[in-house]
């Protein structure tokens, strides 16, 4: 698995640098949609029967 990366790099860099960014990018943005959720899973847990709020919204 590594011996197929590193002939890649060599041979194909810009495909290699494309899938690098790629897999950065996806990573960042699950990890931005588990702190979005997490957010809003523990946004009111302070409060006392927070669940039982009614939120308006017109």
């Amino acid at each position: 698995m590594i011996k197929n990366f590193i002939i890649t790099v060599r041979n194909i860099p810009v495909v290699a640098t494309l899938n690098i960014v790629g897999l950065a990018v996806a990573i960042a943005v699950a990890y931005m949609i588990f702190v979005q959720v997490h957010h809003e899973l523990s946004f009111n847990k302070g409060i006392k029967d927070a669940d039982r709020t009614a939120i308006c919204c017109i």
